[in-house]
């Protein structure tokens, strides 16, 4: 068409008005308005709009329309693919159209518009030019639609790169920031340069104070050199996770675990460090390692059973059963330890159904493995999660049984059923209930009323399981048949929470038998969740420096990361089932087995240095630790030696180095008199030219003359005297006479405790300095005549006076003549006066300085001067700054002159961070190249230039025409900026980002074009280091909504939970957390939601993928209004192993008979195990962190405190302590063999001590009785023989029969007396040591009939009655009836009369209690032998005659008795106090009235 024709004249003019605009945009939406626009501009009334592409409809909808568009169309629609405008976004490629009526595909046939100008916008969407008449536009019309629409796609692309920057951003910033570890950033010299907020708060430091530190600022001490040893690996690629001690800004110190790893940015390389506190968690693994010593620590035997065969025995176990070697054991079944077939069905059916139904079981079985007696033992089972036994177990021989049980049940009824701690009912044989307590009726809704006489079972404790109700009713039942059953159960509260109850059922006997049962439990909730915590500690991890391996038959069963990686191989799969001889020498594994080997036999340990041999035929130094444990296995520790010696070395070099140095070392010891030489080095004899033997032993003074400065000396002397560093600078005298100029610096040398020990004496010869600064003084005032005449002053600065002095030059130059330092910087103009002042300042750590600033001369004119500057001394020490100073202003304005020149190209370079900077011609050819341009594409300078800057775009975009495009645009809106691929020289790609701008001269002149490049490749790269962080942290990263589901789950969401991440997305995290802990949880979880920028800490079990329940720890953030993250924050843990190990090794702990505790270093109580807890009636969280000899077991005497004491302090030294104490418990006192071992760490350092207390009561009382009997034996044994001996002496010397016959009858006497004396021993000592007669019970109305029936058979003469005053018939001791017997036969046969009588009272003066008095006409007993029995005081001096006394005293004290004796010429009267069931702290004895 015509020129006439057109639609309108088009004119690019106004497109670089609003490019400028466009550049400035926001918003895809901005950007598309300002681009209709632009089309307004240059068509008349266009009918304009831009549609964008919608991916999910698969449709074009319109962003923004111009206003003749909506006036003409009405609002614009959204179009189909398979519209002209859906055809050209397809086809990527614009479409003019004379008469859309005529056009295929169009979408709207009565559409105003006719003729229309189609564009794509790259992915984006389509540009689209209209008019209603036909054929109205021309070729140069589509051009500068074609011209906007790259205009608006380059904005559109800059827009959508802003904003995954800034999406980007702001995710780093919230997994920066928001994490709940503390991350610090520090550069090659370990100074910080970013931290988060988390850091802030670990360390207590501000985040600006962190930020003026270094690393080694956060540690207390710290080996420097090791450190930035450990700091290089870092930095060249070594990741590593080191714990170490935290210097907190309030001097605390807390534990921490450092995970380190190399980033890089722009080229840099910094250390990423994440810092988690993990004070807790070692508290946690050392309390672990405690609970183990103690286990290792007990006297009792412990074993590990697995299907019902011995996988682990201790030595005392073995010991025990009566085996040499544990090996005996292992493998064999529990049952060939009981050939009584009886024993072992009722351990089946009570212990192993116990094990099963219960996990644990506790009780007394009778022991009796082939070949040896039957022994008692006391057996305590406990059944682990993997299906394992352990068993402890005591052998109770010696143990006094009808004691234990009275303290167990040692408190009557009625104080059981007030117990607050207790739930405690009174049940019918039926299981109806008769009574409830208080405590237990706390546990439901109802009242008593609604209780009593109904089925227990049927109670709200137990209708949350049917289950549980079936399980009660038959241990009511089996407890109704006489047993004594123990159980534990789970229990809601009236509030839902559940409550873990431990308790037995116990039958009541009676007459008739089992009349009633008594239920009472114990709530254990704070114990057991004490103990579930407990089970979180963590094991100690190893010692990052040591490797560490097990050995069976020379060969590895067990071996850690450390050892695999010192000896350079990769898996521990390398090592496991090989002999240690492939990491040595054939040579050092003939030395080891020959020297070694022998030792380790012998001692079972031994150490050593070894040279270790790597895969790749290199080898090193380390130290060697052997040692044999108990089950034959040898157990390996490795330390590398190679940086110690490298240190050695290193050491031996520097003192090589001061030894050859040029400068001299002396060392004075000012503890001597007159502070004589005793060390010079190489360089002092150098100087001086004394030798060492010359210099040793003698005062410095020596190398002084009769020209050595006074004052000078005078400074040295005092600084000396008072101990203070000092410098100066003497003239001194060599050996030969001649002199020299030292410049002598002196420093102090303290002891720890501040004692000054040395001083350390560096001299340095400056003779030549002396030289070269008269010589400069003469050098300065030549200068001065040189420079004469010209624009170049010269200044002078003596910093001793503070003056300055100016040349008549520079005076002229400046029109100011200052004094001093002060009035020289008036002068400096006021925008450089502090960078000048810093510069005069910074003089002394520098020596020189060049530089350019203004003044102000005295006509208020500006002159810029350069200024060098060196500083120098003078012969007397005296510093002074010369400088020499030039006017340069006219040079300055000629370069601001340069400068404004190219001031566009300046700006845009600058308001840009790019590494390559490049310019074109007009024909787009190079024609400028810098030093980053040549490192990013590798052309150097030469090669570069007039290479057409297409080249450097991909072989497609060459064809396409992008780089002409993009100059094209550049010349018409100033600017274009482009983002893709870039070819270097070597034919390789890199994203790049790229901004053309056109360059004019001030009078619009064209000068070409500047290309800025930025090479996009690191940034790539953090944003991948950032998502692999994420995606290989050892917890799971993930984010929930609102209603718990995920959003995100990183990588290592398969290796913790064995899910893939795209399973579980949008899946709720309840719904995979075991049913008991869900609720807790969720409450939880939905509080913290409610609560913006909360945080939570939970520890609960969830399923994985294999469908196993795992312990996972939880921590958690609120980041809903968090853009990046927009959701809950979660990091997720498996902690099932640690968790594990803990309750294995607690259950032990807990399972041992004896008395074990565990102490930190001062002897502060950290653990006690229940039986401890039970016979004190102590609670361990009220006992945490109490001196023990304060606890409330040694409180009855202070010397027993004082004894505990002392033995503890004598554990902190190293040493095992042992010896007998009494205790002090609810059943009162107690002897026990008390030992205190220390525990040591792997570097020898004690970590905390573990004490046992055995029980020996009845022991002791057995070895008094003993000693009582053999006294006894003495004396009647000494008076005797004494007797026969002169029998026999008269029966040689007489000749009647009448008397020898008379005094043979006598000896007959006394041998017969001895016979019985023996039969009464035998008798005594079985007594004293059965426990089975003491143990059982029978009535004691009974007892007596049967007394007095044998007694009147035995003595014929003699009467014996019997009076009872009893309402109800009390149950004793079996064995008690040796005692009353004993008592009878003795008040029979002192008496004389001829018709002895004796009468044996009961009576029951108090509940649970019944006296037996046995009273007769005798002479009454001697005051001896009432004594006896009241006190058991006894003597060698003052001691009994009668071996019966002492057995009935034996008898009654070990039931828990007394005896009381009264005494008259009328004869005497012996009452026996016995309880007939255990004792409570609140029963009384009867007291005996006499």
């Amino acid at each position: 068409m015509g020129d006439g024709d057109a639609y309108t004249e088009h004119t690019p003019a106004g497109l670089l008005e609003l490019s400028s605009e466009l550049k400035q945009t926001g918003s895809v939406e901005d950007a598309s308005i300002v681009a209709v626009r632009m089309l307004e501009l240059n068509f008349d009334a266009p009918l304009s709009a831009v549609w964008e592409y919608d991916e999910q409809g698969t449709e074009l909808h319109p962003i923004t329309e111009s206003t003749e568009a909506q006036k003409v169309a009405g609002d614009a629609p959204t179009l189909p693919l398979d519209s002209l405008a859906g055809r050209v976004y397809r086809q990527n490629r614009p479409e003019a159209f004379d008469d859309v009526h005529e056009a295929d595909g169009t979408y709207n046939p009565d559409t105003p518009i006719r003729s229309e100008i189609l564009v794509p916008i790259s992915e984006f969407g389509v540009l689209s030019v209209g008019a209603t008449a036909v054929g109205a536009f021309t070729e140069n019309d589509s051009e500068v639609a074609k011209l906007v629409a790259s205009n608006l796609e380059a904005t559109i692309s800059r827009i959508r790169r802003q904003e995954e920057l800034q999406a980007e951003r702001d995710w780093n910033h919230t997994l920066f920031e928001d994490s709940n570890d503390a991350i610090l950033i520090s550069d090659s010299e370990a100074n910080f340069v970013r931290v988060n907020q988390a850091a802030c708060e670990l360390t207590g430091y501000t985040r600006e104070e962190l930020l003026s530190m270094r690393i080694p600022d956060l540690h207390e001490e710290i080996d420097l050199h090791a450190y930035q040893e450990y700091h290089d690996r870092i930095l060249a690629g070594e990741p590593a996770t080191t714990e170490a001690k935290l210097l907190r800004s309030d001097e605390s110190k807390i534990d921490v675990e450092f995970s380190s790893s190399r980033i890089e940015r722009d080229g840099t390389g910094y250390m990423h460090t994440v810092a988690r506190d993990v004070t807790e968690d070692r508290e946690r693994r050392r309390r672990l390692e405690s609970f183990k010593s103690a286990i290792e620590s007990a006297s009792d035997g412990i074993a590990i059973l697995e299907d019902e065969e011995y996988t682990y025995v201790d030595r005392t176990h073995t010991e025990m059963y009566g085996f040499d070697d544990k090996n005996e054991l292992l493998g064999r079944t529990w049952r060939e330890l009981y050939t009584d077939s009886v024993e072992v069905e009722r351990i089946e059916s009570e212990a192993m159904s116990a094990l099963r139904s219960d996990g644990a079981w506790r009780g007394t079985v009778t022991a009796s493995p082939d070949g040896t007696e039957e022994f008692p033992t006391e057996l305590s089972l406990t059944r682990l999660e993997d299906g394992r036994i352990v068993c402890v177990v005591r052998d109770v021989s010696e143990k006094h049984q009808r004691q234990e049980e009275l303290q167990k049940n040692e408190r009557r009824f009625e104080s059981v059923l007030e117990d607050p701690e207790m739930l405690v009912g009174l049940l019918e044989t039926d299981g109806e209930t008769i009574e409830v307590n208080e405590t237990a009726l706390n546990y439901v809704s109802n009242d008593k009323s609604e209780i009593v006489g109904e089925p227990f079972w049927e109670g709200e404790w137990w209708s949350h399981s049917s289950d549980l109700q079936a399980e009660l009713q038959g241990w009511i039942e089996r407890a109704a048949a006489g047993e004594y059953v123990s159980f534990q159960a789970e229990h809601p509260d009236q509030d839902g929470d559940l409550r873990f109850i431990t308790g037995t059922i116990r039958p009541v006997m009676g007459e008739t038998g089992v009349e009633s049962l008594v239920i009472s439990s114990r709530d254990i909730t704070p114990r057991e969740q004490r103990r579930r915590e407990l089970e979180t500690f963590q094991r100690a991890v190893e010692d990052a420096k040591d490797g560490f391996a097990i050995l069976e038959d020379g060969e590895y069963t067990y071996i850690d990361e450390t050892h695999v990686e010192m000896y350079g191989f990769d898996e521990t799969d390398e090592f496991l089932g090989n002999s240690w001889r492939m990491l040595y020498s054939e040579a050092e594994v003939e030395r080891l087995e020959s020297e070694a080997f022998p030792v380790l036999e012998s001692e079972g340990h031994w150490r050593g240095d070894v040279t270790g041999s790597r895969p790749d035929g290199t080898t090193f130094p380390a130290k060697l630790s052997l040692t044999i444990v108990d089950d034959g296995a040898l157990v390996c520790t490795v330390r590398d030696e190679t940086a110690k010696q490298e240190r050695q070395r290193e050491l031996e070099l520097k003192e090589q180095a001061i030894d050859s140095s040029n400068v001299g070392v002396m060392i004075t010891d000012p503890q001597q008199e007159d502070n004589p030489i005793e060390y010079v080095n190489k360089g002092f004899t150098d100087i001086t030219g004394y030798a060492e033997d010359d210099a040793l032993g003698r005062n410095p003074r020596f190398l002084q003359g009769p020209e050595t400065d006074p004052e000078e000396l005078s400074k040295l002397r005092a600084a000396i005297a008072a101990g203070e560093p000092v410098t100066v600078e003497l003239k001194n005298y060599r050996k030969d006479g001649s002199e020299y100029w030292n410049r002598l610096s002196v420093t102090p040398v303290t002891d720890a405790d501040g004692t000054l020990s040395k001083f350390i004496g560096i001299q340095q010869e400056v003779t030549d300095r002396r030289e070269r600064t008269r010589i400069l003084a003469e050098q300065n005032q030549k200068l001065e005549l040189v420079l004469s005449g010209t624009d170049t002053g010269i200044a002078e600065w003596d910093f001793e006076t503070g003056t300055m002095s100016f040349n008549q030059t520079l005076i002229d130059l400046f029109g100011h003549d200052p004094d001093n330092k002060e009035e020289f910087l008036q002068i400096v103009a006021p925008e450089d006066r502090d960078r000048v002042r810093d510069l005069l300042d910074q003089l002394g750590d520098t020596n020189s300085l060049s530089v350019d600033f203004r003044v102000i001369d005295t006509d208020g004119q500006t002159r810029w001067v350069h200024t060098d500057a060196i500083l120098r001394h003078d012969d007397e020490r005296e510093e002074k700054l010369i400088a020499i100073a030039t006017d340069i202003t006219e040079e300055k304005q000629r370069v601001r002159q340069i400068q404004q020149e190219r001031k566009r190209f300046d700006i845009l370079s600058e308001s840009l961070e790019e590494y390559a900077f490049v310019l074109l011609d007009d024909d787009g050819q190079i024609d400028g190249w810098n030093d980053g341009a040549a490192d990013i594409f590798g052309y150097n300078e030469e090669a570069a230039i007039g290479l057409p800057v297409a080249e450097l775009h991909p072989e497609q975009e060459q064809k396409r025409g992008i780089a002409d495009r993009l100059l094209t645009q550049a010349s018409l809106a100033g600017e274009s900026t482009h983002e893709g691929q870039r070819i270097r020289q070597d034919g390789s790609s890199f994203p790049a980002e790229v901004s053309y701008v056109s360059l004019q001269t001030e009078e619009d002149a064209f000068l070409g074009y500047g290309m800025v490049v930025r090479d996009l490749t690191n940034r790539r790269q953090q944003r991948r280091r950032t998502e692999r962080f994420v995606e290989e942290s050892v917890d799971v990263v993930s984010v929930l909504d609102r209603d718990g589901c995920f959003t995100y789950l990183s990588g290592s969401t398969e290796r913790v939970l064995g899910y893939d991440p795209t399973q579980l997305e949008q899946e709720a995290i309840f719904d995979y957390i075991h049913p008991a802990d869900r609720d807790r949880v969720m409450e939880d979880f939905f509080t913290a939601v409610e609560d913006s920028d909360s945080s939570v800490q939970l520890e609960f079990r969830v399923k994985t993928e294999a469908d196993e329940w795992i312990t996972v720890e939880v921590r958690g953030r609120n980041l809903f209004h968090d853009q990046a993250i927009g959701g809950f924050l979660l990091y997720i843990r498996n902690i099932t192993e640690i968790k594990s190990q803990i309750k294995k090794f607690e259950s032990v702990f807990n399972q041992t008979f004896q008395l074990t505790g565990l102490l930190n270093q001062s002897g502060d109580i950290l653990e006690l195990n229940e039986p401890l807890t039970e016979f004190g009636g102590m609670q361990v969280d009220e006992s945490r962190g109490t001196p023990l000899w304060e606890s409330e077991i040694f409180s009855h005497s202070s010397d027993v405190q004082d004894k505990i004491r002392q033995a503890i302090t004598q554990a902190t030294s190293g040493s095992f302590v042992r010896f007998n104490v009494e205790a002090e418990g609810v059943d009162g006192l107690a002897t026990f063999d008390f030992s205190v071992k220390p525990i040591s760490n792997q570097h020898g350092e004690l970590s905390f001590l573990v004490f046992e207390a055995r029980d020996i009561t009845a022991q002791e009382q057995r070895r008094q009785h003993v000693q009582v009997l053999h006294r006894i034996m003495r004396h009647n044994i000494r008076n005797d023989l004494t007797k026969l001996r002169g029998y026999v002496d008269l029966l040689e010397s007489s000749t009647e029969t009448d008397t020898r016959e008379q005094q043979a009858a006598t000896i007959r006497k006394i041998l017969d007396k001895w016979e019985r004396m023996a039969s009464k021993t035998k008798q005594l000592q079985r007594t004293l040591t059965n426990q089975s007669d003491l143990s059982t019970y029978r009535s004691v109305g009974h007892m007596i009939a049967d007394i007095r029936t044998k007694k009147e058979e035995e003595y014929t003469t003699a009467s014996v009655s019997v009076t009872t005053e009893l309402d109800t018939e009390p149950q004793v001791p079996n064995g008690l009836d040796k005692a009353i017997s004993e008592l009878v036969d003795n008040a029979i046969t002192a008496n004389t009369t001829g018709q002895p009588s004796v009468e044996i009272g009961v009576s029951k003066p108090a509940n649970q209690w019944v006296e037996i008095c046995v009273s007769d006409t005798g002479p009454g007993l001697p005051e001896m032998e009432a004594s006896l029995l009241e006190t058991g005081e006894e003597t060698p001096l003052s001691h009994g005659r009668g071996l019966g006394l002492w057995m009935v005293r034996a008898l009654v004290t070990r039931v828990g008795g007394s005896i009381s004796v009264e005494t008259s010429e009328d004869g005497s009267e012996i009452t026996l106090e016995i309880p007939t069931q255990p004792a409570r702290e609140d029963s009384q004895k009867p007291s005996i009235v006499s």
